[in-house]
């Protein structure tokens, strides 16, 4: 079992004279509907019955950032939660406000395992409010794992499946550079796709759209648009109207000659048509145009891979930047450049005939 990764979770409740917990490796999803989790602890445990008689608890999913927490369960109930900021949940468990996530439960049922009980919790509330890698333990040590790319099953073709091989590691050194969401979206007639991604954003919103297929519908889709021929760039800047026209075009004009797009955080994308997606990934203000500056948060950098036709097949963006000095923007646009250059040459490498060279 030693050769098993496993997550660390506080499990902690309210006992009668304060605040009582216990680590464990156990906690797992049981059901949906209902919804159940579980863990078992062990029958010697002397925190099982404080827990037990208090008739709930929380797990509290512990972050890379709270391996101390462990370190202060070898002392006593009072020393455990000393340093670590939490509050109660809505069974009065206590809740660690740094957890990567919690889960609020009333015990549903207690079933005897040999030398453990398998305890059963309905949950009543939960949360991911951190973004922070979860804590794992692993042969006696504790630590984290670092996120690959996750990439669409929607993509089957050979040709697509074999760039995104390619980028894959660009994005994750990318995404370390920047400390930062890589995306990477292939432009197609009047969408983009959302092929691949790595690493994680520092805000809230971080979400899952690998495998989205999103609308290019003004303002979205600007850094392909850039670079789009021009009755397509006419159809995108008035998708909203003729009256947004001029604007539009000027903001093409301004990421064309720049050569990419920097989008500062603005109001959220509003509107009943605004997926999820958009309100994530396009919210901002493109920077050095409709009073846009760099000197707030940055909301994301992105950047084209141009074909050999001298369009923006695919788009590259680092997303959830955050407030960085302009040195530090800098460096990550010439990291962007330098990878978006890379691609851009593998992708028209790959477009020659066999037997041919650059």
């Amino acid at each position: 079992m030693g050769r098993y990764p496993t997550g660390v979770s506080m499990v902690a409740s309210k006992g009668s004279d304060g605040p009582v917990g216990m680590i464990v490796g156990t906690f797992g999803s049981v059901s949906l509907d209902p919804p159940l989790v579980s863990f078992m602890p062990a029958k010697t445990s002397t925190t099982w019955p404080l827990i037990e008689q208090a008739g709930s608890f929380a797990i509290n999913v512990l972050s890379v950032e709270q391996e101390a927490v462990c370190r202060a369960f070898r002392g006593d109930h009072a020393s455990r939660f000393a340093g670590e900021p939490w509050r109660e949940g809505l069974t009065g468990s206590p809740i660690l406000e740094r957890a990567a996530a919690w889960i609020d439960c009333s015990i549903e049922s207690v079933f005897d395992a040999g030398d453990h009980f398998i305890v059963l919790g309905r949950v009543v509330g939960l949360d991911s409010p951190n973004t922070k890698l979860p804590l794992l333990f692993f042969q006696g040590g504790y630590g984290s794992f670092s996120p690959g790319t996750m990439v669409t099953t929607e993509v089957d073709l050979p040709g697509n499946l074999a760039f995104i091989d390619y980028a894959r590691p660009l994005m994750e050194s990318l995404s370390r550079l920047a400390d930062c969401e890589c995306v990477l979206g292939k432009f197609e007639h009047k969408n983009m796709l959302i092929m691949a991604s790595a690493g994680t954003r520092k805000d809230s919103k971080l979400s899952t759209l690998v495998g989205e297929r999103i609308p290019v519908v003004a303002p979205f889709g600007r850094t392909a648009m850039a670079w789009a021929p021009e009755p397509e760039v006419e159809a995108w800047a008035t998708s909203k109207g003729p009256e947004h026209r001029d604007r539009y075009k000027q903001m093409l004009s301004s990421i064309r000659q720049r050569g990419y797009s920097v989008t500062v955080e603005a109001d959220q994308v509003s509107g009943s048509e605004a997926s999820h997606a958009l309100a994530v990934l396009d919210p901002g203000v493109e920077s050095g145009s409709e009073g846009g500056t760099t000197t707030g948060t940055i909301h994301s950098i992105t950047a084209p891979v141009i074909n050999d036709l001298g369009a923006a097949e695919f788009v590259l963006g680092l997303y959830g930047v955050g407030k960085v000095a302009p040195e530090l923007l800098e460096e990550a646009t010439q990291a962007l450049g330098a990878v978006t250059t890379e691609l851009e040459h593998y992708l028209r490498k790959s477009a020659q005939p066999k037997g041919t060279t650059a």
